[in-house]
């Protein structure tokens, strides 16, 4: 009996939930509510305004980048000083130098030729050379020689040896060889010269000293064979002779200033020279004369 009622209870209890859910079933769903134009306008704009809003701020978050200045290194590679200077060397017989010439040189060749036209024709010193030439006490010689050429240099000391100065320089050439084109006289051997002067030497220097000078030097040489010229120009000159004792370049003895002669006059030493000689000589044959009557003076009287 109370199992039936039980069961009836269930079973409307269960019809009540069914009805109850297919009613609300049956209720037909209300339309979805459309926003107003203007509504939607506005939120449209707020959702710009946002991704603005979030573009500016992602961009403000970013860690700005460094910068970092730009190091150059300059690396300076010191260029290697060059010359063209040569060292020339004749040696003395012990070993030692006995003259020492370095410089760069160059001789200029001026001359007119079977054409009738003036040409200028530059030959340098080679470095090669072959040297020679003679070493004594008071006298030296020093020659450059290579193929067709021969520079030849001439050293005394003066009187007293105190000094010493370049009595000569000499140039020795092969017309024939065909190094001066269209040259006058070109089956010749010629020697050009400094002229020869007692009043004026050339490189005057004191014994000891090496002459030195910077600047360009030019000495002229010339034939009374022909009306070739030769000029020797020596650039940074420096030569001594008269070493013996050493193998390097003594005390320099700088040249004259630009503008004044490089060879130096000696008129005025050898009058005063002469003077001071004809003083002692005077001086001493008057004392001669003086002992000689005094002594036939003495020897006469006692004769007596």
């Amino acid at each position: 009996k109370y199992t039936i009622v039980f069961f009836a209870s269930f079973l409307v209890a269960l019809w009540s939930v069914g009805s109850e859910a297919a009613s609300r079933a049956a209720e037909p769903i209300p339309p979805a509510t459309e926003l107003p134009d203007e509504l939607f306008t506005l939120t449209t704009e707020v959702e710009r305004a946002t991704l603005k809003t979030g573009d500016l701020t992602e961009l403000s978050t970013k860690k700005p980048l460094e910068k970092k200045e730009a190091i150059s290194k300059t690396t300076t590679t010191e260029k290697p000083v060059v010359t063209t200077k040569t060292l020339y060397r004749l040696n003395a017989k012990s070993g030692t130098a006995c003259i020492l010439l370095r410089t760069d040189a160059l001789v200029s060749f001026i001359y007119t030729t079977r054409l009738k036209e003036q040409i200028t024709k530059d030959i340098y010193v080679p470095g090669n050379v072959e040297t020679d030439g003679d070493c004594s006490e008071d006298t030296a010689r020093l020659d450059l020689k290579w193929p067709n050429f021969n520079l030849r240099w001439y050293f005394e000391k003066t009187p007293g040896g105190e000094r010493w100065f370049v009595d000569k320089i000499e140039l020795i050439f092969d017309a024939s060889s065909g190094k001066l084109e269209h040259l006058r006289n070109s089956d010749q051997k010629l020697t050009l010269s400094t002229p020869k002067s007692h009043s004026a030497l050339l490189f005057v220097t004191p014994v000891g000293q090496a002459y030195t000078c910077l600047r360009e030097v030019k000495i002229r040489l010339t034939t009374s064979k022909s009306d070739l010229i030769a000029e020797v120009l020596l650039r940074e000159l420096e030569v001594q002779p008269f070493i013996f004792k050493s193998s390097n370049f003594g005390p320099e003895y700088r040249c004259p200033a630009p503008g004044q002669s490089t060879y130096r006059s000696e008129t005025a030493p050898l009058i005063v020279g002469s003077i001071l000689a004809a003083a002692c000589l005077a001086t001493v044959t008057g004392y001669s004369i003086f002992r000689y009557f005094k002594i036939k003076k003495v020897q006469y009287d006692t004769m007596e």
